[in-house]
């Protein structure tokens, strides 16, 4: 989105032509400097396009480049195929939310404050790195939501406090029922992690020690456990 009038002055210009856009930044916009601001954008326009809705023929399909896609009836059924796996997966969670909750109304689980300031300066990186992406510095999207550091780290503790006892809760219960994760089971999740991150799995495992990924699929495993052995799956999961 641009500042309000900037895209209403365009109307009507074509390929080659300048034109200055005359417009006055929010006087809430996040960067201070230009709060309030009137500026003047010299514009030259490169193209004009127009949408164009395609017909959905094969041959349009074919377009696509996907080996396996070729005709609409393949894609309908590609995307049909689709669609219903979502469901499914979406399903799937709501279960295994609902027996989670459900467990975690039944314990008492104490979180040393240690825990919860790693668990917070995990989920900052991860934030971090999510805003990296689009270009930002983490002081350019405090300064854009209007907060202080501290006061992020302070929304990020019920969440973290919660995914902690979450673990704990899912790692006794798996020690119990005796859930653990196999090599077998162990090395497919680093081929997996391999793919995803592109790298190889050799390199993955000095990266994440297997520990911790034998830890993620015992909780996988156990949460299996618990909707295998859930007598009220059918209606959690309506």
């Amino acid at each position: 989105a641009f500042i309000p009038g900037f895209e209403t002055q365009l109307i009507g210009i074509r390929k080659g032509e300048q034109k200055a856009v005359e417009v006055t930044f929010p006087a809430d916009y996040f960067e201070k400097s230009l709060a309030g601001a009137p500026v003047v954008f010299d514009v030259t326009c490169k193209a004009v396009q127009e949408a164009v809705e395609p017909q959905l023929t094969d041959a349009f399909v074919a377009k696509l480049g996907h080996e396996q896609i070729k005709t609409v009836e393949q894609l309908k059924e590609t995307v049909k195929n689709h669609l219903v796996s979502v469901k499914e997966r979406e399903a799937d969670d709501k279960l295994a939310a609902a027996i989670l909750e459900k467990v975690m109304a039944q314990v008492e689980v104490r979180v040393p404050q240690k825990m919860i300031d790693n668990q917070v300066a995990q989920r900052l990186s991860q934030l971090q790195n999510q805003i990296q992406q689009y270009g930002m510095t983490m002081e350019q999207y405090l300064k854009m939501s209007g907060q202080e550091l501290d006061a992020l780290k302070a929304q990020l503790v019920p969440m973290a406090t919660q995914e902690i006892k979450q673990a704990l809760v899912l790692d006794a219960i798996a020690q119990k029922e005796q859930i653990k994760a196999d090599e077998k089971e162990l090395q497919a999740e680093y081929e997996l992690l391999a793919r995803v991150y592109q790298m190889p799995a050799s390199q993955l495992v000095q990266m994440i020690p297997a520990p911790a990924v034998a830890t993620q699929i015992a909780q996988r495993k156990t949460m299996d456990f618990l909707k295998d052995h859930n007598n009220e799956g059918d209606k959690a999961g309506q």
